[in-house]
């Protein structure tokens, strides 16, 4: 009987300790951005990438949280739209992650408030990221093309003149990378059914490039598998 207490025991410690292995090995995901990252929540883009990871790394390996707030921009001087003014981007960073994945840009591109802040655009961008920088100073960030818009020609316009040349311009100056959530949706408006925001298939096409980019740029993949030709890719696009 004693043998048995002391086996059950034994295995009770080991599991303790695996488990805290795994909390300390955790990387902690946060993609920021506005209704096209909140979505609906439980087929979010940033759930179906959480889904992924944990098929990939493991349950627990990597967490991910959806901090988008619809209708919100990048630029701090939208009196009513600002990400910066949003209790979201406050627990972004309370969240203290490893990795951020940056996806604004489309509702500044609106003519409406592009005409107005384009210019703040760049700088405000480079602030969020020094702000994060701030909790975490070896945090690393992935900046997001903003998905096309269809049939709303000047305001797609602006995404691709005027917003992805400053998210190249935030690219350069702040020396992070690049998420392409743009160039593989040309060509798909059946996936974006009110012209603008994904369907669930969409978010998935989402969830997957996400997946793929970590993987590729290895900011998760010493995490999940021991070498990288063990990798799963999840039909990323050339």
């Amino acid at each position: 009987m004693k043998t048995s207490v002391v086996k059950i025991s034994v295995v009770l410690q080991l599991f303790f300790l695996l488990a805290t292995a795994n909390l300390s090995a955790q990387v902690k995901v946060a993609c920021v951005g506005n209704s096209i990252t909140s979505g609906p929540s439980s087929d979010s883009y940033p759930a179906q990438l959480q889904t992924l990871l944990d098929s990939t790394c493991g349950v627990g390996v990597v967490e991910v949280q959806n901090f988008g707030h619809s209708a919100r921009t990048m630029v701090k001087g939208h009196p009513t739209r600002s990400y910066w003014d949003s209790p979201r981007y406050t627990a972004a960073k309370n969240f203290n992650p490893d990795i951020s994945i940056i996806l604004l840009g489309t509702n500044d591109a609106r003519t409406s408030i592009w005409d107005i802040y384009s210019d703040d655009f760049s700088p405000d961008y480079l602030d969020m990221i020094d702000e994060f920088k701030a909790v975490n100073p070896n945090m690393e960030f992935l900046l997001g093309y903003p998905t096309p818009i269809f049939t709303f020609t000047d305001w797609n316009d602006n995404v691709v003149n005027g917003v992805i040349p400053r998210v190249d311009t935030a690219l350069g100056e702040a020396n992070t990378q690049l998420i392409d959530f743009n160039t593989p949706f040309l060509g798909s408006m059946s996936l974006f059914p009110d012209n603008v925001h994904p369907n669930i298939a969409g978010y998935g096409l989402m969830a997957s490039i996400a997946h793929d980019r970590l993987l590729e740029m290895g900011l998760i993949s010493d995490l999940c598998l021991e070498d990288n030709e063990g990798l799963i890719f999840v039909d990323g696009f050339e």
